[in-house]
């Protein structure tokens, strides 16, 4: 209470209050008078006047008084003090390692890595320098690419004209075996019993089939145009075809020949009787299952006499149903029980009628003769095609 009774000691307690700082007995001495004598404290770096001065214009710390603790705004005007700045540990090293750098490299000249002596003016980006080299070294690339493309393009063009070359020989000496297997040929006609003569130059031709995996599936065809590979490869086919119908003839041939000489002069003595006459059939309702009964055909009857054309509805045909009966009558349309039907001729009913198992061989010597005819006639003109574009080729490779 004593204190509050002095001039001004209410004041220094409020503020004391307002700011959180304790009485002088529990916080640290309040600094007292200058002590005569003693010597005044040492300046702080960086700050103006004697140590722990105030700046100008800032309000002086009160005796006693401590910085505001954090998390407080400090009074307006009030200024911590500033620690002095710590000394460089590491700064006696640094300065003997500099000292024996430039005593190695020499004193005065800029050490390796320095860039302090390096005008600023003189500094370039390196980034202009890095493009270029940069894009000197695409072109340097797209060059090289660009001249061995062309050389492997002309390398694979000369490769292709040497294929050429050797599928030109090669079709060549198939046409000589192809010649010689059509003339052989020649002989076979339909409806003429084969010689043993020509049965056996048939069964000795070289008939192999020509080697097309190596000469036609080859990348090099790429150099070719796309019609002569595509008639290069007709004519492989059809001459493949070729010999194996013409191989599967001399052998089957061979196998049959008696049996084709029996049927080829039944055939022969039954176009000299003339063609077989006209069957037909005729149902019979007298039983409980109606049967067809076959029947030899006579001719038509008009309503008109002497009338061999007339209208169905008014035709009507001779027909008997054994070789040595009497000729009936029936019309040719209405109910199935009062009609006779022509039966149409086929070759199974010809066989019927011949009555000659052998015909089947006949048949099928035949269609075989037709069937290579038509492979052999495709070949002359596929053979001409190819020659033509492998000379034109070889001749003429592409640019």
């Amino acid at each position: 209470m004593a204190e509050n009774n002095k001039p001004g000691g209410s004041n220094v307690n409020d503020l004391r209050a307002r700011l959180g700082v304790k009485k002088a007995g529990g916080g640290p001495a309040p600094a007292g008078p200058a002590v005569p004598g003693a010597p005044a404290p040492a300046p702080i770096p960086g700050l103006p006047g004697p140590a722990g001065a105030a700046p100008p214009g800032a309000v002086p710390v009160p005796p006693g008084m401590v910085p505001p603790p954090a998390g407080f705004p400090p009074p307006p005007g009030f200024q911590a003090p500033v620690e002095p700045p710590k000394p460089d540990p590491y700064a006696a090293q640094q300065a003997a390692m500099a000292a024996s750098l430039a005593a190695f490299y020499g004193a005065g000249q800029s050490l390796p890595g320095n860039a302090d002596e390096v005008k600023e003016g003189a500094k370039k980006s390196p980034l202009g320098l890095i493009l270029g080299v940069g894009v000197a070294g695409v072109l340097g690339v797209l060059v090289g690419y660009t001249v061995n493309f062309i050389k492997g393009q002309s390398e694979f063009i000369e490769l292709g004209t040497e294929k050429a070359k050797d599928i030109k020989k090669e079709v060549e000496g198939v046409r000589g075996r192809v010649k010689a297997a059509v003339d052989a040929f020649k002989e076979t006609k339909p409806g003429e019993a084969p010689s043993v003569e020509t049965i056996d130059k048939l069964a000795n031709l070289d008939l192999a089939e020509p080697e097309a995996s190596n000469k036609l599936f080859t990348p090099l065809l790429g150099t070719f145009n796309g019609k002569l590979v595509r008639s290069m490869f007709d004519y492989y086919n059809n001459v493949t075809s070729f010999f194996r119908e013409v191989q599967l003839h001399a052998a089957l041939t061979k196998n049959d020949r008696d049996v084709l000489a029996k049927c080829i002069k039944a055939s022969v003595d039954a176009a000299a009787k003339g063609p077989p006459p006209p069957l037909g059939v005729t149902f019979d309702y007298s039983q409980k299952l109606p049967q067809a009964i076959l029947a030899t055909l006579g001719g038509v009857v008009c309503p008109k006499e002497g009338e061999a054309s007339c209208d169905p509805g008014d035709m009507k045909l001779r027909y008997r149903t054994s070789v040595s009966g009497q000729f009936q009558e029936k019309p040719a349309k209405g109910l199935p029980k009062d009609i006779v039907i022509p039966i149409q001729p086929t070759d199974l009913l010809k066989n019927v009628i011949v009555g000659d198992p052998n015909q089947l061989a006949c048949r099928d010597y035949n269609r075989r003769i037709e069937r290579i005819n038509q492979i052999k006639s495709k070949l002359p003109e596929l053979e001409k095609f190819v020659i033509e574009g492998l000379d034109d080729r070889i001749k003429n490779p592409p640019k």
